[in-house]
This record gives structure tokens, sequence and C-alpha cells, in this order.
């Protein structure tokens, strides 16, 4: 779970972000509505991303941003697999400087029937603007062929201890 500082209304709040593990949508909300948070109507669900595998955790508890890498039609296949190579490496070596703490891949399906990997990356950066920064590190940026969302994510609360 993550907790992010926001404005809601002109009030100071924080807003929770859970990220977890589920079939689909439906099951998600079905596992948060269990919660007495949301038992007690003291939060609301705002949205639900699909993320896909995770398949690479070191998240510390501190400021954290969701990149997340959607391609742009026109790329070819084997161009992808090239530019996701060479980005998943870099993935790999930001996670072992600290920089990088989560990692998930999905996929993209697009109009004309294409199926094209996505991925989303979790930095540690002081805001927004940074963590779009730090995404032109990543191949498929550079070379134009993916657009990228940053999402704040906020500080990550360890649930396991409670």
């Amino acid at each position: 779970m993550f907790v992010e500082n926001s404005k809601v209304g002109g009030q100071k709040t924080q807003l929770l972000k859970f990220v977890m593990e589920a079939e689909n949508e439906q099951s998600v909300r079905e596992q948060l509505a269990k919660l007495p948070l949301y038992q007690q109507k003291l939060v609301t669900i705002n949205h639900v991303q699909r993320l896909g595998s995770k398949w690479l955790d070191n998240t510390p508890q501190a400021n954290n941003f969701g990149l997340t890498f959607i391609w742009k039609a026109g790329v070819e296949p084997l161009e992808i697999d090239r530019v996701l190579g060479i980005d998943l490496q870099r993935v790999i070596a930001l996670n072992q400087v600290g920089t990088v703490t989560s990692s998930y891949i999905d996929t993209q399906d697009l109009d004309n029937g294409v199926v094209r990997p996505t991925y989303l990356v979790a930095v540690l950066a002081k805001d927004a603007e940074q963590a779009l920064e730090m995404s032109k590190q990543f191949e498929a940026v550079t070379m134009g062929y993916a657009d990228v969302q940053v999402e704040p994510l906020g500080h990550k609360l360890d649930m396991s201890q409670l």
C-alpha cells in the first residue's frame, strides 16, 4: 500500500493506493470492500488499474512514482522486442542502484489485433517532473516509440507487520 499526500476539495488529505494481486477488477473491488475503512464509508474506490505481473520489487518507504510505457502505433514487432530487451536491462541496472523499486509487465491490445508488451516501472523521485525526466533513460522513450504516463504512488507502507 502507498500513501500519497493530496488535496480534495481544497482540503489536505492522504490518498491510499493499493497494489494487489487479483484475477480482474471485480476481484480487486471485492477484496477492498472487506476493509473496515471501506465498510465504514471512510474511503471509496476511485480507480483500478491493471499493472500486469510483478517481476521485480525492492520498494523502500520513500516517494514513489509509477512510469507506464505505452507503445505508439507503427513500431515493428522485431523493433519492439529489441527495445524491450534494452529497457528491461535498464530496469535491472536502475534497480541495483536503488532508483527503480519495482516493475510490472503486461500487454496492450492494439486496434489491428497486434499485442504489445507494456510496462510500469516504479521509481524514486522528488516529484512527477523528475520521474518523467527519468523516463528519458529508456530506449522506448528516446526512440519516440512509447508515451509515458506518470502516476504518483506516494510512500510505501509495510502492511505485513499489521
